[in-house]
């Protein structure tokens, strides 16, 4: 069985986004895919603005409270 991607995420390697992508990290599920869109950007795969709009933290509030804040 393939395995689904999550599309929102990925979507910053293809587009400028207006909107951030938030990702709840918890137990540090999304480690992997940070390392690989860091790396992705390193290499300038990713749009400029694309690195930027995402948000990840491991704590719900945490992560709201980057959502609210994000201009």
């Amino acid at each position: 069985m393939a395995r689904r991607r999550p599309d929102s995420a990925t979507a910053l390697t293809t587009q400028s986004q207006n909107k951030p992508v938030a990702l709840l990290n918890t137990l540090n599920y999304y480690e992997f895919l940070l390392q690989f869109l860091d790396h992705s950007d390193q290499q300038g795969f990713i749009h400029p603005t694309g690195a930027a709009s995402m948000i990840m933290e491991s704590e719900p509030s945490a992560l709201l409270d980057q959502m609210t804040q994000y201009n």
